[in-house]
């Protein structure tokens, strides 16, 4: 048999033939190799404007072995924008560009094995709207447009304009928008993150003219609106003749919250008259060439505490004269910005004017604030920690008028309350023709402590006729041109012995003449501080005058103290070791009357009393004709012990009749012209 011989080599290269067979071909004897697709992307637009549809398109993309493809697409937006695809699984998906911008489609194309990608762009552009013709019918600005306001536009004939968050009005030189009728309405409502904006085509403060509300309609809102370089002249409608970024004129509405008013050539915010602002909220007001806000007193009460004003070189809240008729709260405002005050206003009708702790009150020239009734009532309450000032513009003694009660109500309160620099005029309400830091009329009542009065122009505290400060306590009375407090005899005795009137150079308590006709007791001041009296006061009616250990009471020239009648009494028990103290103003003999007694009460009592400088004059009551520090009528009773009676121009004592009681134990007499005792 013949045999076959293959040489290795050909061996070999069958081997490889056979291999290479079984490598490329499967069962069916086709090929394996897989080539990725090439994607495609485009836009029926490369351009459009906000809020149009654009529809994008992968289904260019080939796969050259023929798979079937995927689509994956994700869309890149410009900043504040929100825009998504409807479907980004799909071929031919939409969206709807938001804002300006540009906007980046990727898509991946997928085979199943490999994917290739793709790109395409749309440029979002807002179209700009001109304003210039009044607003007569609703309408709605959005975010899609851009706004240019020509001249000074009216929303009227009961139309409502509807701002939508994110639009941005540009106002040309002295353009301005105003809701010019009840009916009408403005609703600017933005977002926190995507708010409105209202400004100037330059960037100069009062280039426009503003926002102006004529209109009471409850819809009227603006919040998160911003407002800058308005404030450009004052509006003519209605006789206003102020300029603001915002103006409200008598009897309008506005709700205001999380707003920013900035670079205003006038006013920041002005209120004309009766304005409502029950929504005022979080607002800020900057760098505006006049008042960040300016309203009517009533309008304060809305003026809340988390607002801001506090960038300005000259922060307040402006409240011009009128007087409040209904309950109003003046709250803190944030950086201790303070309430100004322009003129001067009253509390009247019932009203209640609560000021709350932490509240900075400053009044211009000669302004001044009054509660006007007996139904209307001042409730000042601060802390210790956060107290109430009321204090002029300007640190100069008598530069506003002070404040002023008419009212015998039961709330009038004032604590830990500092007022300085008033007491600049005379209050002709009522006739009063006194001017002081606080002043109180004929039969008021105010409950003051902890509180301080300083650098009047006049007078601390007067309080005219029967006044009633029942609660004061714990006060401090400095630099005060006249006396740091003056008032009836009768009102003496609400003065505290913890209260300081020490700092003035000349301080004391004044006590004009008027006669004490209910029990009463004059308490010791601190520091030795002296009641001064500036008349010749009677204790009278059954009343019991008591003067504590300690006391020192002044008088002026001719005045004097007397008790007039049996059921009356005078008590002054001093001890040893303190004593009291009746004088002169000045230690000049018969420079005051002294103190007279036509009572025979047993009660009477002077121990451990200092008489000296009176017997100035006689006591023409009951007939006496005699002068002396101390005068006994026919019937009185005294007992005079452990006393000192000293410098009388006439008699130490003198006692006047034969039914007189007196007891003069050790008591010494010094100085006296005429005589110590007489007759004896």
């Amino acid at each position: 048999m013949y045999r076959y011989r293959f040489s290795p080599l050909l061996l070999f290269a069958i081997g490889i033939t056979t291999a290479l067979l079984f490598v490329g071909c499967d069962s069916a004897g086709t090929s394996e190799q897989n080539d990725p697709p090439t994607a495609a992307a485009t836009a029926n637009s490369s351009s459009v404007a906000v809020g149009t549809d654009v529809m994008l398109d992968a289904s260019g993309s080939e796969d050259p072995n023929g798979d079937e493809l995927s689509f994956s697409w994700t869309l890149t937006t410009p900043d504040g924008s929100e825009a998504s695809l409807s479907d980004p699984s799909v071929a031919q998906p939409t969206f709807t560009p938001d804002v300006a911008g540009e906007y980046v489609a990727t898509v991946e194309v997928s085979d199943g094995d490999a994917s290739n990608t793709a790109e395409v762009s749309v440029t979002a552009e807002v179209t700009t709207v001109e304003i210039g013709d009044n607003i007569t019918s609703d309408r709605t600005l959005t975010p899609d447009e851009s706004y240019v306001v020509t001249s000074n536009v009216c929303v009227e004939n009961s139309s409502t304009l509807t701002i939508e968050d994110g639009v941005q009005i540009v106002f040309e030189s002295g353009a301005g928008l105003a809701v010019c009728d009840n009916g009408s309405a403005l609703v600017a409502n933005g977002t926190e993150s995507n708010g409105i904006t209202m400004t100037g085509a330059q960037e100069q403060a009062g280039f426009w003219q503003g926002v102006a509300f004529y209109s009471n309609n409850q819809q009227n809102q603006m919040s998160y609106v911003e407002i800058a370089y308005a404030g450009g002249g004052a509006w003519s409608i209605n006789g206003s003749d102020e300029g603001a970024s915002i103006m409200l004129e008598g009897g309008s509405r506005l709700s205001l919250s999380n707003s920013t008013i900035r670079e205003s050539g006038t006013n920041g915010l002005y209120g004309n008259g009766g304005t409502n602002l029950s929504g005022f909220a979080s607002n800020t007001i900057e760098n505006v060439a006049e008042a960040p806000v300016m309203i009517s007193a009533p309008a304060a009460d809305y003026i809340d505490a988390n607002s801001s004003f506090s960038n300005n070189s000259d922060a307040y809240v402006g409240v011009y004269a009128q007087n409040v008729s209904e309950d109003i709260t003046l709250e803190a405002l944030s950086n201790d910005v303070p309430y100004r005050f322009s003129g001067t206003t009253g509390v009247q009708d019932g009203a209640l004017l609560t000021i709350e702790d932490g509240v900075e009150m400053e009044f211009a020239s000669g302004a001044g604030l009054y509660v006007n009734d007996n139904a209307s009532s001042l409730v000042a309450s601060g802390t210790s920690s956060d107290g109430i000032v009321m204090t002029g513009v300007q640190q100069q003694a008598g530069f506003w008028r002070g404040v002023a009660f008419y009212s015998d109500n039961v709330q009038n309160e004032m604590s830990y309350v500092e007022i300085s620099y008033g007491g600049g005029g005379s209050w002709s309400i009522n006739g009063s023709d006194e001017g002081a830091n606080i002043m109180l009329e004929s039969g008021s009542r105010l409950s003051l402590s902890n509180s301080t009065v300083s650098n009047s122009g006049s007078y601390g505290l007067y309080g005219n006729g029967g006044t009633d400060l029942s609660d004061f306590a714990s006060n401090a009375f400095s630099d005060n041109t006249d006396a740091p407090v003056l008032i009836s005899a009768p009102a003496a005795g609400y003065i505290d012995g913890g209260s300081d009137f020490s700092n003035n150079d000349d301080a004391f308590v004044g006590v004009y003449a008027q006669d004490v006709t209910a029990d009463m007791t004059l308490a010791s001041l601190v520091n030795d501080v002296p009641y001064r009296f500036m008349g010749t006061t009677g204790v009278a009616d059954g009343a019991t005058l008591t003067i504590e250990d300690g006391v020192e009471m002044e008088f002026a020239s001719g005045a004097g103290l007397y008790v007039n009648d049996d059921a009356s009494a005078l008590v002054a028990n001093g001890t040893d070791g303190d004593g009291i103290l009746m004088t002169g103003a000045q230690e000049q003999a018969g420079f005051w009357r002294g103190v007279a007694f036509y009572s025979n009460n047993q009660q009477n009592q002077m121990n451990n009393v200092e008489i000296a400088y009176g017997g100035g004059d006689t006591w023409s009551i009951n007939g006496s004709d005699e002068g002396a520090n101390v005068m006994l009528e026919d019937g009185a009773q005294l007992a005079l012990t452990n006393s000192l009676v000293r410098n009388s121009d006439k008699w130490g004592v003198w006692l006047n009749g034969n039914n007189v009681t007196f007891d003069d134990s050790s008591t010494d007499y010094q100085n006296n012209a005429t005589g110590d005792v007489g007759p004896q």
